[in-house]
């Protein structure tokens, strides 16, 4: 029985706004950087988050702003792409871990003789730009922010690389990693470390210094993406159970999710876990994509304090 989790921005929200919240978190950095860092290089970063919270009202999302730009290969694209991987960076270097993830994970992990194991039956893919996941995994492990550890347990694959033990169950970023090329020492770090780190991941991004430090978009591609996305099919096309955390089937991201979901009729059920308010037109917009699927099989749930585990794990 295997069973994949598809994650969307609702499973991050505890931590990291929604998009119709997300310039509040714009507001904060910028502040914060005004106000409490030294950092000689922070004045770029700030008119960017400035640009970004004047530009975003008039756009249904990021997404929508940077679509637009990619269009007229407008290259202020590649800031406005680091100004977001900014604003998560710090959100979740700053704010605590949405205690979901924890509660999941620390229900998902196997002991067994003092070796720790997640079931190898159960994937993960994620839309998200955040690493929430990665984070309460290495609190889990006492790993102290140290990736490596993480990575012995789980294969992930995202913007920058793509790991695999044959007994490890697979996290895919389909969208890659904000700060991907750095681990999470600062987190538990002073303020102004925690700020310097944001800034120095700014500027190896939208410079390109580092490789891929940028993450993606539904219409962007690479040999990573490209690698990500196969794998993701993969998974899907083995899935019995999928359970969707958070994610809203957006339009930007169909043609990528009809690929995900094309063998959806061999899904034993389909269980959409999202907020009352948002459930019915979520199941909508999948039941467009999935036709043919029984209503019966897809399963509404609102619960807001945990993530849905399916009684096969």
């Amino acid at each position: 029985m295997n069973i994949t989790y598809l994650f969307g921005a609702g499973a991050s929200v505890g931590t990291i706004p929604v998009v119709k919240d997300f310039i509040k978190g714009i507001k904060e950095l910028r502040s914060i950087l005004n106000n409490e860092s030294t950092n000689q290089n922070k004045e770029d970063l700030i008119n960017t988050l400035h640009y970004l919270e004047k530009e975003i009202p008039s756009y249904a999302s990021i997404d929508t702003l940077i679509r637009k730009l990619h269009i007229q290969n407008n290259p202020y694209k590649v800031k406005l792409n680091a100004g977001l991987i900014a604003v998560i960076h710090y959100l979740q270097l700053i704010r605590n871990i949405d205690k979901r993830y924890d509660l999941f994970l620390g229900n998902l992990i196997n002991i067994n003789e003092s070796k720790i194991s997640l079931p190898n039956n159960v994937h993960f893919v994620s839309w998200n730009y955040d690493r929430l996941f990665e984070l309460s995994l290495c609190s889990l492990l006492h790993s102290n922010g140290d990736l490596n550890l993480v990575r012995r347990h789980i294969n992930i694959f995202n913007n920058y690389e793509t790991t695999e033990i044959e007994e490890n169950p697979y996290l895919i970023k389909l969208n890659g990693s904000a700060g991907a090329f750095i681990d999470m020492y600062t987190r538990n770090n002073s303020l102004e470390n925690v700020l310097n780190d944001v800034i120095h991941n700014y500027q190896g991004a939208f410079e390109k210094k580092i490789p891929d430090a940028l993450i993606q978009f539904a219409w962007d591609e690479n040999e990573n993406t490209k690698m990500s996305r196969q794998k993701a099919i993969e998974i899907m096309d083995q899935t019995n159970i999928l359970v969707v955390i958070g994610y809203s089937f957006p339009t930007f991201n169909r043609v990528i999710d009809k690929e995900l979901l094309r063998c959806h009729n061999k899904f034993e059920r389909i269980v959409v876990q999202n907020t009352k308010s948002n459930i019915d037109s979520v199941c909508d917009r999948l039941k467009a994509l999935v036709p043919h699927t029984e209503p019966h099989r897809i399963i509404k749930i609102t619960d807001e304090d945990e993530f849905h585990m399916p009684i096969e794990i």
